[in-house]
Formats: C-alpha cells, sequence, structure tokens
C-alpha cells in the first residue's frame, strides 16, 4: 500500500496568530534509509534516554531503527516511512503498517523533534495516518507506547485513542518494552 500523505495545515501556536504551515509526508526510498537512521538515533536519544536509559535506547536504535531495520521491516513485513517536512525542513518522521490478517493500521513510529513539539505537527500526522487507514478500507488505527512516555499519550488521548492493553515485550539484551496499546477506531 501506499498512501502518499501530503497535506497543509492552518495552525494556532500558542504564543502567536495563526499561520500556515506546510506540512509534507515524504515517502522514504531505500537510498534515503541511512538518513533515516541519522534522524531516528537524534530524535530517540531525546525522547528517551531519560525515560529508558542511553544503552536501551542505543541497542533499540540499532535493533528497531537502523537502516538495515528500515530495509527488513519495509521489504518483509510491510511497512511505509515518511519523514515529515514542514515548511521545507525535516521535522521527523512516522512509520506505518498494514499487517496481514488485520484490519487495523500499525502506527509504528511516530517522533517529531523538540524544536517542532507542540505545534500542531504530531495531530496533522495522526489525522494523516488515520485518513490512510480509511483510505485503504481498515477500521482502526493501533500504536504502543512506552508507559512513562507521559507526552505522547495526552496527545494519543486528546486525538481520541482509547488504551487497550498493558503489555511487556522482551527485546533481547535483558531489555523489555514497558508499554501500553491504544486504539482510534475510524
Amino acid at each position: 500500500f501506499d498512501c502518499r500523505l501530503t497535506l497543509c495545515y492552518n495552525f494556532t501556536v500558542k504564543t502567536s496568530e495563526p499561520y500556515l504551515m506546510n506540512i509534507e509526508f515524504v515517502k522514504v526510498q531505500k537510498e534515503d534509509f541511512a538518513a533515516l537512521e541519522k534522524l531516528a538515533a537524534r530524535l530517540w536519544h531525546s525522547a528517551f534516554d531519560n525515560l529508558i536509559g542511553p544503552e536501551q535506547a542505543d541497542y533499540m536504535l540499532e535493533k528497531f531503527q537502523s537502516a538495515p531495520a528500515f530495509s527488513r521491516q519495509t521489504e518483509e513485513e510491510g511497512y511505509e516511512y515518511y519523514f515529515i517536512v514542514c515548511d521545507g525542513v525535516t521535522a521527523g518522521y512516522t512509520g506505518i503498517a498494514a499487517k496481514k490478517g488485520e484490519r487495523g493500521l500499525f502506527l509504528s513510529k511516530l517522533y517529531l523533534a523538540p524544536e517542532f513539539k507542540g505545534k500542531g505537527l504530531g495531530k496533522a500526522a495522526l489525522e494523516e495516518v488515520a485518513g490512510c487507514a480509511k483510505k485503504i478500507k481498515l477500521g482502526y488505527v493501533y500504536l504502543t507506547v512506552n508507559k512513562g512516555n507521559e507526552r505522547a499519550i495526552k496527545v494519543y488521548e486528546k486525538f481520541g485513542f482509547i488504551k487497550t492493553d498493558s503489555i511487556v515485550t522482551d527485546i533481547g539484551n535483558g531489555y523489555v518494552m514497558d508499554d501500553y496499546v491504544y486504539r482510534l477506531d475510524v
């Protein structure tokens, strides 16, 4: 599947007048995996070092967010990745997967650079992912989120996601992912 995500939004930032942000979701191609890996490392360390520690963040980056991992996920597991570009600047990325036999779209990754948080890009990305699920005739979007990631949890709940489960997944090397599962019916 290919949702070809693109849009334009009008947002109000807390301290300024409404302004137009051009937000594009640019599909990541195989030749872009190294750049995506660099972006993931920067965003992950800013988001997770205080939450899970830099050692586990490094381990998870290598296992799930490296160029070889992106290649495996896109070729074998049905993932698509998109750079989130705001006014010509790469602000983050998202990863989605329509897994065989499931009626939902898995929002695997949604990460924004700190300087772009709180400006409506997360909401825009969630709207696009929900729209993608509808477009490919899936009934819901689901995701996992670290139980300690309060900011992300607030964003998902404000958007309408409902907590459906609590899971602990052994990812090897003595590490686990301690997550909530959230779902949004579309």
